[in-house]
């Protein structure tokens, strides 16, 4: 099973083969994003297959990818873990977009789930929805950052 600091270390060696010096920094501080021109690829299935996932499988979390089939549906579902959770992911520095995303999908009865996970690879945010009356809540339970490291 791979490693949290190995999973890092191979995803910015990665990114370094596409960007250069300058353009990583910019990416890895949070002042740039990345674009199909820098990959040769979609940013967010390249950052899903070159940190999202191997992040996961880093902790010990087995996924679903795609559940509901492509398009507007959650990215993954968590198999292993005993409450039913949700996941979208967007490419570095865009968890705005992520948790957006992550909230209306929670709103979904259909999709059942009372937890979701944004995450951009570098930002994971964990939110529960808590319905009442008139009103929805998306309390966040756990940020974690893992752009230091």
């Amino acid at each position: 099973m791979p490693t949290v600091e190995g999973v890092l270390r191979d995803f910015i060696s990665r990114l370094s083969d596409n960007l250069d010096t300058h353009e990583l920094e910019q990416v890895l501080s949070g002042d740039r994003g990345l674009t199909s021109h820098d990959l040769g690829n979609q940013p967010e299935p390249w950052t899903e297959d070159n940190l999202i996932w191997p992040l996961l499988e880093a902790v010990g979390l087995e996924k679903d990818p795609q559940p509901y089939g492509a398009g507007d549906r959650p990215d993954f579902e968590l198999l292993n873990v005993d409450v039913d959770v949700l996941g979208e992911n967007k490419s570095p520095n865009k968890i705005d977009d992520a948790e957006d995303e992550i909230k209306e999908y929670l709103r979904d009865k259909a999709l059942g789930a009372d937890h979701g996970i944004a995450t951009d690879g570098f930002e994971w945010v964990i939110f529960k929805i808590e319905l009442g009356g008139d009103f929805v809540e998306f309390p966040e339970i756990e940020r974690v950052s893992l752009r230091r490291a």
